[in-house]
């Protein structure tokens, strides 16, 4: 039933999400977030595929040999870019996971490709809906989802959906892509505590381009400096209180 979708999904050797690249290619982005978050997601996939080796190992060990990491990291790329929550064919449609949902695939739906800013309206129709729309005359036996592009669209030319504002670390590494000057990109900045009583809490800012989002990381940048200061104060005085006045003027 699901073979002609099966079909027409992109082959494994088409794939550009960071598991796909290179050793040389992944290495380009030591000292970015995209780097960090592409060895996670390799390890938590990794792990599931050898929790999923060791039940099919149990049952037939013929199909276990043959269900590679190649096969598992090529069906999980397509979820991973491809799926939407359960919720969205709920009563109530939201695009917002919860902890009964689970993903689903929408064939046809999961084909457009992605256009930043497109206003687009999902239109989703329930069986116990009472609502009807002029391009559904009675509620369906299973729910429909309609995508109402807002702009218009010559024939012949590609019909895009809008993925919504994500950065282009994010769409690396969910989809294989990357929009130039991308207005919605961010870096994530942690700075570390320098109070030994707090020590492995992190603070985390993201700041967008041109600096947005910025002056809370000038906030914890000081308030580090600060309590640098005043450890290496206390420690100076060979067990004297440190003191609030440390270089005050330097500090800011």
């Amino acid at each position: 039933m699901h073979g002609p979708y099966v079909s027409i999904l992109p082959a494994p050797h088409k794939l550009c999400t960071p598991l796909h690249f290179t050793g040389a290619e992944l290495a380009l982005f030591r000292g970015t977030n995209l780097y960090g978050a592409t060895l996670d997601r390799q390890r938590a996939w990794e792990a599931e595929w050898e929790d999923c080796r060791d039940v099919l190992e149990a049952h037939n060990s013929d199909i276990a040999d043959r269900f590679t990491w190649a096969e598992y990291l090529t069906a999980s790329t397509y979820l991973s870019s491809r799926a939407f929550p359960s919720t969205l064919l709920s009563e109530n449609p939201s695009l917002v996971s919860t902890p009964s949902s689970y993903p689903v695939l929408l064939p046809g739906v999961d084909n457009l490709n992605h256009a930043r800013a497109q206003p687009v309206s999902w239109v989703v129709t329930h069986p116990s809906s009472s609502t009807s729309y002029t391009h559904v005359p009675a509620p369906p036996l299973t729910p429909t989802i309609s995508l109402v592009l807002h702009t218009s669209t010559a024939a012949g030319n590609e019909l895009f959906n809008n993925y919504g504002p994500k950065p282009n670390a994010e769409l690396i590494l969910g989809y294989g892509f990357a929009l130039p000057h991308n207005p919605d990109d961010t870096i994530v900045l942690k700075i570390g505590s320098a109070n030994a009583d707090d020590a492995g809490i992190e603070s985390k800012w993201e700041v967008g381009r041109q600096a947005r989002g910025v002056e809370p990381v000038w906030e914890a940048v000081k308030a580090a400096v600060r309590a640098q200061n005043q450890y290496e104060a206390g420690a100076d005085a060979d067990g004297a209180e440190g003191t609030d006045e440390a270089n005050p003027y330097e500090e800011e």
